[in-house]
């Protein structure tokens, strides 16, 4: 969610007014506007995605190939020790 939140801060200007598809390889994270919100931050998180037209779509791990690499560092680390 946070990973989100600072792609789209970033890229705010590019991102207002148009419709856009984030691709994700967290599953829970497909559901994030149709989840009940239990927190204040995930209401404030959601807030800040408010202006903005977009699709979260879902991949599995391997097969989505833009994904962080920050979230392929352990096989990575495991390949080299072996």
């Amino acid at each position: 969610m946070l990973g989100i939140l600072l792609a789209i801060k970033k890229w705010r200007q590019y991102l207002l007014g148009r419709e856009f598809i984030i691709k994700i390889d967290h599953k829970p994270l497909k559901y994030l506007l149709e989840q009940r919100l239990d927190t204040e931050a995930q209401h404030t998180w959601l807030l800040k995605l408010h202006n903005y037209k977009f699709v979260v779509e879902y991949k599995k791990g391997r097969k989505n190939v833009v994904a962080n690499s920050l979230s392929r560092r352990e096989e990575v680390e495991d390949k080299a020790s072996k």
